[in-house]
C-alpha cells in the first residue's frame, strides 16, 4: 500500500518539474493520473492528499489539484482540507474559463463547507485562512 503512495509522489514530482520547466507534460500528467487512480480511497486517510493538493495549488496547477481533492473527498467527504482545496481549485479554474460562473459558485460552496467543518472542529487558524480565501472567491464571483 505504501508503495502506491510513493509512486504517486514520484509522479507528482516529475509532473511539476515538467510543467515548471515548460516541457510537454501530457505523458507525465497521464502517469500521475494513473497512479492517482490506482490508489483505493479506503486504503488512505484524506490527510495524505493534503500536501499534494497544496503543492499543486502553489504551482498554479489547479485542474490536477481538483482531481487530488476529489480523491481526498472519496476518502473522507468531511475533511476540511479537501473541501478547501476543491473550492480553491474550482474558483481558480472558473476564473480562467469563459463559462466560469458555475465553477466559481461550486468553489464558493466548497469553501463555505470547509469553513463550516473548520468551525465545528474548532480549527481557528484554518478558519481564518478559509475566510480569506472565501472573500477572494466571492470577489472573483462578483466580478465575473
Amino acid at each position: 500500500m505504501k508503495s502506491e503512495f510513493r509512486k504517486l509522489l514520484k509522479a507528482q514530482k516529475l509532473l511539476q518539474q515538467a510543467i515548471l520547466q515548460g516541457e510537454d507534460s501530457k505523458s507525465k500528467e497521464a502517469a500521475f493520473y494513473k497512479e492517482l487512480d490506482n490508489i483505493k480511497p479506503e486504503s488512505y486517510k484524506a490527510e495524505k492528499f493534503d500536501t499534494i493538493a497544496r503543492d499543486l495549488g502553489f504551482h498554479g496547477i489547479f485542474e490536477i489539484m481538483q482531481r487530488v481533492a476529489e480523491k481526498a473527498l472519496e476518502c473522507d467527504k468531511d475533511f476540511v482540507g479537501a473541501n478547501r482545496h476543491m473550492g480553491h481549485a474550482l474558483v481558480e479554474i472558473g476564473k480562467h474559463e469563459d463559462i466560469s460562473t458555475k465553477k466559481i459558485k461550486e468553489g464558493i460552496e466548497r469553501l463555505e463547507r470547509a469553513l463550516a467543518l473548520a468551525e465545528i472542529s474548532k480549527l481557528t487558524s484554518l478558519q481564518e485562512k478559509i475566510q480569506v480565501e472565501l472573500l477572494k472567491a466571492r470577489k472573483i464571483g462578483f466580478l465575473k
